[in-house]
């Protein structure tokens, strides 16, 4: 009775269908086929008798003997019951790594990926924990601000070699969005393995969203956290955020610690008032400072205790050069009012020239104003259209006698009619923008009493018009230059008396030289910023000519036209240990590795053995003899 309720247990934990064991009852016909045997006639035979009664003895008592006996029908016994049994579906459970063919490793190459705790960085670990997952084909894929593709369906050694090239980023974290896009290359029964410390700080959607989805699909997702692998917690004072305006900047310093940190501040090429703080757990301390000109490096250094995160305890600051432009005013006869404009505009160096004595033309922005036609040499215009050409900023001002002057395809405009009067005497015309930009934003132009009949050439933007639709102001780009038709003669216009007037040339000034606002030269990393024109960059990790950059590290950039930087300024990247009191919605299972054990059926193995058993039986008879 035991022996049968263990029996039935095992089958009932490795068949599928158990009423395929009826299968077995075949065995029935098999054995009456071995027990029927043609009776032999019987003779009466006197000599024999007494051995026919003897030989009758022996046969009752070999009975069994017989079919222990005969291998034959062993093994045709055994082949049914294989049989029976590959009714029943006979399976096995195993690992679904087993039937795993591509794993998709995502692996976490964020800032806090560089915490060294224990003597050991948390990217390295990931490295080692990603080389012990591979499969036999393997796609890679980095998880920053972006998710990055860097090999598909590569075998084992090949995919050691990009995980042992891969270096980590300094960028929040986007683990969301690299699982979604792992599903992109694993299909039903593929693996996905997540190997990160699963602090979420470019997204707020649930990590265990993404996993549910991939899971759905029928695809393994397991979550590796390194943060297991570390004994102790991490250390961190780091700088958590900037407040930068035109004159002063503040940062904010934040010990992630659970006791009293001391560190030092400095900044380079200044003193502060400030040396040391000392911070309390989990507070946030802030040092004000003057903006610094140009590019600067603010720093800390924890004086007590160590640190485990080293990349935020530095911040680069870029700002405006303070210099001022070089600024060539050719004139004959200079306006009062537009020297007393440029003499409160301080972001320009004026420097002079009266026709036909002009000085060298190697300045930044050229302003045509009030010009004897007749003593212009030719040469000005030309060295002025190929200063333009190569990034100089050109501002033409009206003049009764404009067309008389061959500006060589600078001008922005051209005559409204070939025929009829250039000049136009007008009754008090109201000028008014007909778009608002960084140049016109809440300046009125006032009246004029006198202006060319002009409109636009190809290719250039009217700023400015009069009621009849007449262009006042327009602007096109030269080459690498700008030239800026201003329209608005200081003779016939009230604009010269507003407060904006200066303030228009200031403007078109800063616009001309490039100047940049702060935040277009201070950025966090995993930033992509569009530089417009395709140019070289001298980057933190090398050169590289683009036209878009992801400012993957923090750091300088150099480009042809302006220097900008890059910094973390992230608190809950620099939070190594996920202890922020802000929710976090990327909160994942607890485990290290999911177990999946699925069955794994034997069916078809059963039959090709059958094949294979019978193909044997029929050998076996045929060389005994029996067909």
């Amino acid at each position: 009775m035991v022996i049968f309720e263990s029996i039935q247990g095992y089958a009932v934990q490795h068949l599928m269908y158990m009423a395929g064991l009826w299968a077995l009852l075949a065995l029935i016909p098999l054995i009456l086929v071995y027990l029927i045997r043609p009776r032999p006639k019987k003779q009466t035979i006197p000599a024999l008798m007494f051995l026919m009664k003897e030989s009758a003895k022996s046969d009752k008592s070999s009975f069994f003997r017989r079919f222990i006996n005969d291998p034959l029908f062993l093994f045709q016994i055994l082949i049914l019951v294989a049989f029976a049994i590959a009714f029943a579906k006979p399976f096995i459970t195993v690992g679904q790594e087993v039937f795993v063919e591509r794993t998709a490793i995502v692996l976490d190459v964020s800032a806090s990926s560089q915490a060294n705790v224990g003597g050991m960085s948390r990217f390295d670990r990931e490295i080692d924990l990603a080389t012990k997952n591979l499969g036999s084909k393997n796609t890679i894929i980095i998880a920053a601000s972006v998710p990055q593709l860097i090999a598909e369906g590569v075998d084992s050694p090949k995919a050691g070699e990009e995980l042992a090239s891969l270096k980590p980023f300094d960028t929040p974290t986007n683990l969301f969005d690299a699982i979604i896009f792992a599903g992109n290359y694993v299909k039903e029964k593929d693996r996905v393995v997540v190997i990160s410390d699963f602090i979420e700080t470019a997204s707020t959607k649930d990590l265990n969203a993404a996993r549910s989805i991939l899971k759905s699909r029928g695809v393994l997702v397991d979550f590796v956290n390194v943060l297991d692998k570390e004994g102790a917690k991490a250390k961190n004072l780091g700088i958590v955020d900037l407040d930068i305006a035109d004159e002063m900047s503040s940062v904010q310093i934040k010990n992630f610690n659970d006791v009293n940190e001391t560190v030092g501040v400095s900044l380079e090429g200044a003193n502060l008032t400030v040396k040391e703080l000392t911070i309390a757990p989990k507070d946030v301390e802030v040092v004000s400072f003057p903006v610094p000109a140009a590019l600067s490096k603010f720093s800390i250094k924890p004086l007590s205790g160590h640190d485990d995160f080293a990349l935020d305890n530095e911040l680069y600051i870029s700002a405006p050069s303070t210099a001022p432009a070089s600024f060539l005013l050719i004139s004959n006869s200079v306006s009062k009012y537009l020297n007393t404009a440029l003499s409160v505009i301080d972001t320009v160096a004026v420097d002079r020239g009266t026709p036909p004595k002009v000085p060298d033309i190697n300045h930044q922005i050229i302003m045509f104003s009030n010009v004897n036609k007749d003593i212009v040499l030719p040469g000005t215009i030309t060295n002025i259209k190929k200063k333009v050409n190569d990034g100089a900023a050109l501002i033409i001002v009206a003049q009764t006698d404009l067309f008389s002057i061959d500006f060589e395809g600078l001008l922005p405009v051209q005559r409204f009619e070939n025929s009829g009067p250039v000049v136009i005497d007008s009754d008090n015309e109201y000028i008014s923008s007909t778009q608002t930009t960084s140049l016109t934003e809440d300046i009125s132009f006032g009246r004029v009493t006198k202006y060319l009949k002009v409109k636009p050439v190809e290719g250039s933007s009217v700023l400015a018009t009069t009621p009849g639709n007449i262009t006042m102001i327009a602007m096109k780009n030269y080459g690498k230059g700008m030239v800026l038709y201003f329209g608005l003669m200081d003779d016939y216009s009230d604009f010269k008396l507003d407060i904006y007037y200066p303030v228009f040339w200031k403007r078109f000034f800063d616009m001309a030289i490039k100047k940049q606002d702060l935040s277009e030269l201070n950025f966090k990393t995993g930033k992509l910023v569009n530089l417009l024109t395709k140019q070289k960059i001298v980057t933190p990790y090398g050169n590289v000519i683009a036209d878009t950059l992801m400012l993957n590290k923090q750091g300088i950039y150099r480009g042809e036209e302006k220097n900008f930087v890059a910094d973390l300024l992230n608190e809950e990247e620099s939070d190594l240990n996920g202890d922020s009191t802000s929710p976090r919605l990327g909160v994942f299972e607890a485990s290290s590795k999911v177990d999946n054990n699925v069955p794994f059926e034997l069916t078809k193995y059963f039959i090709i053995g059958l094949l294979v058993a019978v193909f044997l039986e029929l050998l076996w008879i045929k060389f005994r003899g029996d067909l």
